[in-house]
């Protein structure tokens, strides 16, 4: 072997690039079958001929050796003799993994064992041979030059396809120092001149040639022979190689010597796919470590190794583990634009210099500007050359796919959609053990055998989708399978037999929160352990590991339906987009693709939005428990101070409590406490007592994996790209931090981990605990009215209004000078045309808004194709909660009811009451327009729960001009259905015995009943709740209180249906 290492590195990059894509192309090759796609059976050719010729002179004997058995198998296919089976391409696939394990450890590559590849090789070329031919595989050539007649051995086989193809057949000789080194060349390009002009045969450098140290130098020679086959005769091929015509050997075709003895031919049985020799596989993963979708990664044995017969079962082999590439291919186009900003950088700074050494602030100002901007595109072109293509990671598992369903008997067709998304190296290399993991067990466990699905009619090839697409500013994969789905039952039942959950908390678990306990450590449902996977066994290893990338995995299942499984994945792990926060006056980056919502508690909220469920701390949100942690416990730190916002000086903070530890669930003994509490009050001065504003808390809602928790944190100072930096040996085993930062200001920020911080302070476990409270507090609100989203505003003093969110536009503060009056009405100039403006207090008997301020709100929302606009005072919130609703103690013209809200009697604002109390007309041309259409009313079915929201539904329908019928839940429509001809239905989502999307189901199963128009009527609708309407069969989502599109909406559908309306 040659042991020149710039030689040998610029071989094993090359032969890496002639491998990179042959695994995928020989499984298009197998699925083409006998309808041979010529370019790519060329193109494999093509790349198994070039190891041939680098190996060889290299003196990579046994690459040469498998790679020259790997030809003779391809030139069958290439000339369509042999018809590319699913047993022959397993065959080339087994002989490339090894070439490419062999390449990488090249220096070791000659002492590997490849006799069974080799006989595998020559079975199958064997096997399409006529039994006269077979002995030609056998019987050995020797080849040469009159000095050197023994230069090349080669089989009587080759000679005979050289000879069918017409080719003359050479011996070149090359001087390694005079016909190469010294004409500029390389060996390798002389190897790469000779494959593009003819076929390169063999190879060798005649070491023995060279001499030792007491020869000649300048008499010194380095022989390299090649056995060339070409269509060019030797006249022509002495001018076009540049070489003498004496270095130019003709070979004459002789018989074969018989007297030579041929090696004994070995019994070769009829083999479908040799796999490699156990004893290759030493350095393999373990069986239980999910492992990367590419060539297995066998290791090459010592020298004499005694090896162990292949292994039978190729499922067994345990994944490969997937390398950090490190080298990277940029186009050209892409170092172009690098250079072009580097260049407009260059330039900038000479301007900054020059505006600096003159004093120029306005210049300075310019540049920076030019600058940030400049900074900004380079970065994105750098990060740019980062980014690569999930299909460098999807590609591989068909090959994973294939061989697997094969292994346990299964068709499984496996569909790849959006190869083309691309991600952040880092993450590229970080995603494959989890991603093998997953689509391993969808064909192990989730897609059933073809007589399995057969039973079940479904067609005997199951599917296998993998898809990656963006949304939200993060990409997505999706593995998706048709298969039996995932049994929560018997996860249930596995879950208790652990003891790792109690029946009471499973039973509070949804289907997807079930679903999901497969993560859970040493989890796993199947009645025995295969050596391909097991679902649940190593899962939790896949939720760690996507987690530690700041991805989220979900799970959607159905049983005999299927299984999907959802990864959510940032698009990069080097610059962040980030929150920067305080706690102790410290910085700390937030990563904002954890960033769910941020949240202040006023202070005069504490007591009723933070409780204390054993010793945990949680928050009421939106009719949820969210578990809450402070920063500074999180980090340990005991003696806090606070900043005051007056005196800008530190203060020591005695506070210990989030919340009151008489709140919430514990003031039965407040009374008791009332007095004893007061005397120690007195004792505080007012200076040592911290102020009401200062008491709020600044909550940052983070996404933790599958659940969320609060942060509560000093202060929010700004978000802001940060670079990740990783953290040093001291700070490594703190859980707490993923890495720092440097900011603009020279100051160090530490990245938390938000996974780390709920690890560390147990939050799971804390949310599996308020779980049932919160489905307790679920139920006596869903036995109240439906969840509502409100804008809380205060209009006079002390007197405060909701206004529904689903109705409102926009929200516009304005400054009273603007306020124009005309003809007795107000309005304002807005968006190029005029707003008129309406106040409740015109209408209602409720306190006058303080018109002495200089601005105020108004809450723009639409009427009769027009927009107009509501005046408050001051915004208070914007709250979703569950809330009953009085509509009898406060009800008037602009007002539908009222509810107690942060203990404040709060009136609900009807925007429409308002305004067509005052504009009449504009009430009266909404309703002309369904009963200028003429005809009999339509039969409208209300279907909801709710009295105040099915009294005011009847109202708006009614005075459209329908016909109405009512029901409260689902089953009792249907009854309606049956006694009543229906035009349309109006239903509410959730309500008891059947929901509206079971009752849309239900009504599209029915023929006599699945032409009607559904509307579903929700407080505010979401995208993931409409689409499981579209699912489900609803034809419009609408907002209950907002009376314009309802009627619209059925006045619209009635003229589709031809009907009266």
């Amino acid at each position: 072997m040659i042991e020149d290492d710039e030689t040998l590195h610029a071989f094993i990059e090359e032969s890496k690039e002639h491998l990179d894509g042959i695994e995928a192309d020989l499984l298009a090759i197998e699925e083409a079958g006998a309808n041979i796609d010529t370019d790519l059976v060329n193109k494999v050719f093509r790349a198994v001929h070039s190891l041939k010729g680098g190996a060889g002179f290299l003196g990579l004997d046994k690459v040469k050796e498998l790679s020259h058995a790997s030809e003779n198998l391809m030139n069958l296919i290439r000339n369509q003799e042999l018809v590319p089976t699913p047993a022959i391409v397993s065959t080339l696939l087994d002989a490339t993994d090894l070439l490419g394990t062999m390449i990488e450890n090249a220096s070791t590559s000659n002492d590997v064992d490849i006799s069974s590849y080799l006989l595998a090789l020559q079975n199958a070329v064997s096997n399409n041979l006529d039994e006269e031919e077979k002995p030609t595989l056998e019987n050995s050539v020797s080849l040469g030059t009159a000095n050197n007649p023994d230069l090349f051995t080669i089989k009587e086989f080759e000679l005979n396809t050289i000879r069918k193809g017409a080719n003359n057949l050479f011996i070149l000789e090359y001087d390694l120092i005079t016909d190469i080194e010294q004409q500029g060349k390389t060996p390798l390009a002389v190897i790469r001149e000779l494959q593009q002009t003819g076929e390169l045969v063999d190879s060798k450098v005649d070491i023995a040639s060279v001499g030792d140290l007491q020869s000649d130098l300048e008499a010194m020679r380095i022989p390299f022979f090649a056995l060339f086959a070409t269509i060019m005769e030797i006249d022509l091929l002495t001018g076009f190689l540049g070489l003498d015509p004496g270095k130019i050997h003709p070979v004459e075709f002789d018989k074969p010597d018989a007297t030579a003895p041929a090696p004994p031919a070995a019994t070769i049985p009829d083999v479908k796919a040799p796999t490699p020799p156990a004893s290759t596989s030493a350095y393999e993963a373990p069986p239980e470590t999910a492992a990367a979708p590419s060539r297995e990664n066998r290791t090459l044995p010592p020298p004499n190794k005694e090896e162990a017969p292949p292994s039978a079962v190729s499922g067994a082999k345990a994944p490969p583990q997937i390398k950090a590439e490190t080298n990277l291919r940029v186009s050209v186009k892409m170092l172009d634009n690098l250079m072009t900003l580097a260049g407009e950088l260059v330039l900038t700074r000479n301007q900054l210099v020059q505006a600096v050494s003159t004093h120029n602030q306005q210049g300075v100002d310019t540049v920076s500007q030019r600058l940030d901007l400049v900074t900004s595109e380079l970065q994105e072109a750098i990060m740019s050359t980062r980014m690569q293509p999930v299909g460098n990671i999807f590609n591989k598992f068909k090959r994973v796919v294939r061989d697997l369903s094969k292994d346990l008997g299964k068709e499984v067709n496996l569909i790849i959609e959006g190869e083309e998304v691309e991600l952040d190296k880092t993450i590229i290399e970080a995603i494959g053990d989890p991603l093998t993991h997953l689509v391993r067990n969808s064909v192990d466990h989730g897609i059933e055998t073809p007589g399995q699905r057969a039973k079940s009619n479904k067609p005997e090839m199951g599917l296998l989708r993998l898809s990656a697409f963006h949304e939200g500013g993060q990409v997505i994969i999706e593995i998706e399978d048709d298969g039996a789905g995932i049994n929560t039952e018997k996860l249930k039942a596995k879950v208790l037999e652990m003891g790792l959950h109690d029946r009471a908390q499973l039973e509070a678990m949804s289907q997807k929160e079930l679903a999901k306990l497969i993560f859970l450590p040493g989890l796993s449902t199947a009645k025995e352990v295969t050596d391909v996977s097991g679902r649940g066994v190593g899962m939790d290893v896949v939720h760690t590991n996507l987690s530690k990338l700041g991805g989220v995995i979900d799970i959607e299942t159905a049983m005999g339906a299927g299984t999907t499984i959802s990864i959510k994945l940032p698009l990069t792990l080097a610059i962040i987009p980030s929150l920067i926060v305080t706690c102790q006056q410290e910085r700390f980056a937030i990563p904002q693709v954890n960033l769910v919502e941020l949240v202040r508690v006023p202070a005069g909220q504490v007591k009723e939005r933070i409780e204390k469920i054993g010793d945990a701390m949680v928050m009421r949100l939106r009719g949820e428990l969210l578990p809450l942690v402070h920063l500074r416990t999180a980090l340990g730190i005991k003696d806090c101070v606070y900043l005051d916002p007056d005196t800008q000086t530190t203060r020591t903070d005695r506070r210990t409590n989030i919340c009151d530890p008489r709140g919430g669930k514990r003031l039965e003994k407040l009374e008791e406490e009332r007095s004893e509490q007061s005397a120690v009050e007195e004792k505080r001065s007012g200076d040592d007592r911290r102020t009401s504003p200062m008491s709020a808390y600044n909550i940052l809602v983070l996404s933790s994996g599958d659940f969320h928790y609060g942060l509560i944190v000093d202060q929010l100072l700004d978000s802001e790209e940060i670079v990740v930096k990783p953290l040093g040996s001291h700070l490594r085993n703190c859980k707490c931090y993923a890495g720092a930062t440097i900011q603009g200001d020279g100051r160090v920020a530490l990245i938390l981990d938000v996974v780390g911080v709920s690890a560390q302070m147990k939050l799971n476990r804390v949310a599996e605990k308020t779980k049932s409270q919160s489905l307790l507090l679920k139920e006596k609100q869903e036995g109240l009215e439906d969840s509502q989203s409100l804008l809380i505003v205060m209009n006079a003093p002390n007197e405060q209004m909701a206004i529904p969110l689903g109705l409102i536009s926009r929200i516009e503060k304005i400054q009273t000078d603007d306020i124009i009056v005309t003809a007795g009405r107000r309005n304002i100039q807005y968006r190029g045309g005029t707003l008129s403006l309406f106040g409740v207090e015109e209408v209602a008997n409720v306190g006058l808004r303080d018109e002495t301020g200089s601005s105020c709100y108004v809450v723009v929302f639409p009427i009769a194709g027009r927009e107009v606009g509501i005046m408050v005072g001051e915004i208070v919130d914007i709250l979703d909660a569950t809330i009953k609703i009085d509509d009898v103690t406060h009800r008037q013209t602009g007002i539908l009811g009222s509810m107690i809200i942060f203990d404040k009697i709060t009136l609900l604002v009807d925007l429409y009451g308002v305004v067509s109390a005052i504009m009449p007309e504009w009430a009266v041309y909404t309703k002309t327009q369904y009963e200028e259409t003429g005809g009999v009313a339509a039969n409208v079915l209300i279907v909801e729960d709710s009295k105040f929201f099915m009294n005011q539904l009847v109202n708006f329908v009614t005075e459209a001009g329908y016909k109405i019928f009512t029901a409260e839940d689902g089953m009792e429509a249907l009854q309606v259905l049956e006694e009543e001809k229906i035009d349309l239905i109006l239903t509410d989502i959730e309500m008891p015995n059947m929901d509206g999307l079971e009752l849309t189901r239900r009504i599209r199963s029915e023929p006599r009943w699945s032409a009607i128009p559904v509307i579903a009527v929700t407080s505010v609708a979401g995208e993931a709740a409409e689409e499981r309407g579209r699912q489900a069969g609803v034809d419009e989502y609408l907002i209950k209180l907002d009376r314009e599109q309802i009627a619209s909406k059925i006045d619209l559908y009635m003229k589709k249906q031809g009907g009266t309306r």
